[in-house]
């Protein structure tokens, strides 16, 4: 079980697309998970209460992001974006961006 809380994945989520909307690398990220960005978004910000479907979109999208894109553990307890990049920094890989 993953020790971030799932609020807290919809929280990194969302800084996610708040921090690299526009960006090149991620707009075919955030294009394909067109329904899990924003789940977790409306989530965070108590929009939605997510059905069980719902909160396993996010999940998948936290398993590919932390797997498969910046390679990190997705178990691992992270409590925001800045912390989620520097482990990738450390342990991972961070996605070249525009930025």
């Amino acid at each position: 079980m993953s020790k971030t809380l799932f609020s807290t994945k919809c929280k990194i989520l969302t800084e996610l697309v708040e921090t690299y909307d526009g960006d090149s690398y991620y707009d075919a990220l955030f294009d394909y998970w067109n329904m899990a960005f924003p789940f977790a978004m409306g989530a965070h910000y108590g929009m939605l209460i997510l059905t069980d479907t719902g909160e396993a979109q996010v999940e998948e999208l936290w398993n590919h992001l932390c797997k498969d894109i910046y390679h990190i553990d997705p178990l691992g307890d992270y409590e925001d974006l800045e912390e989620f990049e520097q482990m990738a920094s450390i342990e991972g890989t961070l996605p070249e961006t525009d930025e």
